[in-house]
């Protein structure tokens, strides 16, 4: 059944069902939207959308990015002197 649609009318189908979907999916003005791909993502969203309103939310939010840097400063320091001993060894 595909192999007799012209190629044109795949394009114009793609088109209104690319319209589709984004008007199905339009917000409200000053909402804004994400699309992400895990749940742990989706709720670091919601987090910071209440975070605009609650400063409890606020300093969680801030102590889990700091916590998440300290742990790439560790990590990443780690992983170097694991390369130099590496390098000394060979």
């Amino acid at each position: 059944m595909a192999a007799n649609i012209p190629l044109h009318r795949w394009a114009i189908t793609l088109a209104c069902l690319y319209v589709c979907v984004y008007v199905c999916l339009s917000v409200s003005v000053g909402l804004g939207c994400a699309t992400v791909m895990s749940a742990e993502t989706a709720a670091m969203h919601a987090a910071q959308v209440f975070a605009l309103n609650d400063h409890i939310v606020w300093s969680k939010l801030r102590a889990s990015r700091l916590n998440l840097w300290v742990g790439l400063k560790f990590a990443d320091r780690k992983m170097q002197q694991r390369l130099e001993v590496d390098k000394k060894l060979l």
